[in-house]
């Protein structure tokens, strides 16, 4: 009897190894995990709940000449870049794409425009996603099925809103209020940041309500915020800035840095934890950086991109 009992708890010791090996996710649950999206930016999945090694994206903003571009990622190098055929868009400052629709923010058009997404990474069927409480949106964020969107607009009275994906719609309403012209936000665990464009700053405030925010200067008219490794990335007036996050409840910002640059003209976007890209508007091209131990940006060089327009404006990195 005994050694009966004992052959039993060794086939369901053996049988639960398998299905946890079975069903183990490589790349983390980008639907409920904000700490694990944000240690990845930039790098969103078209199918969060996908198991299946990735082919990476890079989708590339036109803002002046409202296009965007889509590039190979490749041993850290873009290449057979294209024009996805976007239209019914008016200065893109941020997408997202979500089971094959793409989410693009349109800042002077005070709109997101859905489009679909097809095999061969070409966009048609340009459309209003219908989104409301919308004002000169920024970038935009993506969480799980529904996406946060920086509304640039109204000065010290900017909002973010937070919008639900129904197919090609989204069902959008005010989450946060008071900023002053919020261009991204990114969260950690239980905190989000906004990066202000009036002002140089970014805000860490409380992630259920955007409350309690405590603000902390950083160099320049900042345009976007991400956090990869314990530290904040944000680009803007010729510089690229970078602070450490403290540990402490809440986080803070400290050691706050900044490189001078002609690398970068809209928010960065990563591919991992040690490399990013960003747009530089003039000449039109893509440079991808390098990150040291210690934060700081390294050995930015072109990416390699080419056939790209002038005027661009931000880049995200989309795994598919």
């Amino acid at each position: 009897m005994v050694i009966k009992t004992k052959f039993y708890i060794l086939i369901v010791v053996i049988l639960s190894y398998i299905f946890i090996k079975c069903d183990r996710n490589p790349f983390g649950d980008y639907n409920n995990s904000m700490s694990d999206q944000n240690f990845h930016p930039g790098v969103t999945t078209e199918s969060p709940s996908s198991n299946v090694a990735l082919i990476y994206k890079a989708f590339i903003l036109g803002r002046s000449t409202n296009t965007i571009y889509v590039c190979s990622v490749s041993n850290n190098s873009l290449s057979n870049c294209f024009n996805t055929g976007a239209n019914n868009i008016n200065a893109p400052t941020g997408i997202v794409v979500y089971n094959g629709v793409a989410f693009i923010a349109n800042l002077n058009l005070t709109t997101i425009t859905s489009c679909n997404v097809n095999s061969d990474f070409t966009f048609s069927n340009c459309i209003d996603s219908g989104a409301a409480t919308i004002n000169h949106p920024y970038e935009l964020t993506l969480v799980g099925s529904s996406i946060y969107v920086a509304n640039s607009g109204q000065g010290t009275g900017s909002t973010v809103s937070l919008c639900s994906i129904s197919n090609n719609s989204l069902n959008c309403s005010t989450v946060g209020n008071g900023f002053n012209c919020p261009t991204e936000v990114n969260f950690l665990g239980n905190y989000v940041f906004v990066s202000n464009c009036n002002g140089g700053s970014i805000l860490i405030c409380n992630a259920s309500n955007f409350l309690g925010c405590n603000s902390f200067a950083v160099a320049g008219s900042i345009i976007g915020v991400t956090i990869t490794n314990g530290y904040t990335y944000s680009t803007g007036s010729g510089f690229i800035n970078y602070c450490s996050i403290t540990s402490s409840i809440p986080p803070t910002l400290t050691s706050c840095n900044s490189i001078n640059s002609n690398y970068s003209d809209g928010p960065v976007s990563f591919l991992s934890g040690n490399i990013f890209y960003t747009t530089n508007g003039n000449p039109g091209r893509v440079n991808v950086c390098n990150i040291l131990a210690n934060g700081s940006p390294s050995n930015c060089q072109d990416s390699g991109a080419s056939g790209l327009p002038t005027g661009l404006n931000g880049i995200k990195i989309i795994g598919f």
